[in-house]
């Protein structure tokens, strides 16, 4: 060794406080889903962050899921563990949209349904499409609702599926959680984590309601009262006196979309213990859900820009930036969708707007994201924007129906489809589908 040789104590000191800083300034700038422990769940690959879920999107009783001349759709074990798909994802639909969109929409409907029944697995588990060795519940809730008038008895065996697989506690000590899922060796497997507890349980929640909405299968929902009274504590445990809910055990974070899922799941599950004479417990979570509302009002909003912070958490609010599409722009329209802003009111006009100015031609795949993203679509459907409803159909109908449904497609966008091509009216299609504006 060199006797002279000094060891480069400052560069070194330099160097870790460099990494230090760097370190800090990922954690602040990164939402939490990004590593894992927070509401980004990827639906198809690394970097994507979770579309929101909007549970009560289009409004109840608003359109029939009848079925087209007695076909229904196909088996729900045709994809998953066990089975192949049966070309469930290249099912789709080729002609023009010139021709008959009714006709076209109905066809639509039709294989849409097949694939998202394939999406199934034969133990009632709802992968994110066919063949996938992932089940996140999160997405599958969702799925699900849409699921509950296509065949209420699929729903419900996701729904048995769901309770059947509840942690008791997880390993944060939480009762009422469920794991993410893979295939192993030919089986499910939980992964030992999640994305976020409140979001996985409200979304669950409105799916309950929805399938009793639709059935009005009240021996079912109170043999199973006990266990779903487990995942609406989820959401309970995790509300602070602020009235926002945490989007984990451990977790100080507090995200705009979970929590407008959180009221709309809360709300939902109040209106059918009412339905099945549990009014005091009815009350509690209208309380509960109020409260949300009110936290995301005097705690999230900012009076000076009329936005809200998408976040809470240790490091303060962030506010959505200009342009940038998820979270920040996204953020705002589940104030809409999940029922905290009236649609017809001038503050939710104002957002909708907002949005379209920011991201003009997002209907037709315009976007800085891969994702379709059909909750933006149905979100527009409820402003009663039909034009760009109508033009997203168009749109995704040529980029994915008619492609094969590849990647990114998966069962929230699939159940999205289903939605809109229920909802949105023929008359208007025609016209926008068919180029004569």
């Amino acid at each position: 060794m060199n006797s002279h040789f000094e060891f480069p104590w400052d560069f070194c000191r330099g160097l870790v406080i460099f990494l230090l800083m760097g370190t800090m300034v990922y954690l602040i700038t990164m939402p939490e889903g990004a590593s894992g422990v927070g509401p980004a769940t990827s639906p198809g690959g690394p970097g994507y962050a979770r579309p929101p879920g909007e549970a009560c999107t289009i409004p109840s009783g608003n359109t029939s899921f009848p079925g087209e001349n007695g076909t229904g759709p196909v088996p729900g074990n045709g994809g998953g563990i066990n089975g192949s798909g049966e070309n469930a994802s290249n099912a789709g639909t080729t002609r023009s949209l010139n021709s008959g969109t009714d006709q076209l929409l109905a066809d639509v409907r039709r294989d849409e349904a097949r694939w998202l029944s394939a999406c199934q697995h034969p133990d009632g588990a709802i992968a994110m499409a066919p063949g996938s060795d992932r089940v996140v519940p999160y997405f599958a809730n969702l799925a699900a609702i849409t699921l509950v008038r296509l065949d209420p008895s699929k729903a419900r065996q996701y729904i048995t599926w769901y309770l059947d697989h509840l942690n008791d506690p997880d390993r944060w000590g939480l009762a009422g959680t469920i794991y993410d899922f893979h295939v192993k060796d030919g089986k499910l497997v939980p992964t030992g984590n999640y994305d976020s507890a409140d979001s996985y349980a409200s979304t669950f929640l409105s799916l309950v309601s929805a399938y009793y909405r639709e059935t009005k299968d009240a021996r079912f929902v109170r043999n199973e009262l006990n266990r779903i009274r487990k995942v609406s504590g989820v959401v309970l445990s995790l509300q602070d006196k602020d009235g926002l809910v945490r989007v984990k055990p451990g977790s100080q974070t507090k995200y705009l979309m979970d929590n407008c899922e959180n009221y709309a799941g809360l709300m939902d599950w109040a209106k059918t213990l009412e339905a099945l004479g549990e009014t005091a417990e009815a009350s509690l979570y209208r309380e509960k859900a109020s409260l949300i509302k009110q936290g995301i009002q005097s705690v999230l909003y900012d009076p000076s820009t009329g936005k809200y912070a998408w976040s809470l958490s240790r490091f303060g609010k962030r506010y959505p930036k200009q342009g940038k599409w998820y979270p920040d722009g996204v953020s705002q329209l589940s104030l809409i969708s999940c029922g905290i802003i009236e649609p017809g009111s001038p503050e939710a006009r104002t957002i909708w707007a907002d949005f379209n100015s920011q991201f003009p031609g997002w209907e037709e795949g315009v976007k800085k994201d891969s994702f379709p993203w059909g909750v933006v679509a149905i979100t527009a459907y409820t402003m009663s924007d039909l034009p760009r409803a109508e033009r997203y159909i168009k749109w995704v109908l040529d980029q994915y129906a008619s492609a094969g449904r590849e990647y990114p497609w998966y069962v929230l966008e699939s159940a999205c489809l289903i939605q809109l091509c229920d909802s949105v009216p023929v008359r208007s299609s025609e016209m926008v589908l068919a180029g004569s504006s």
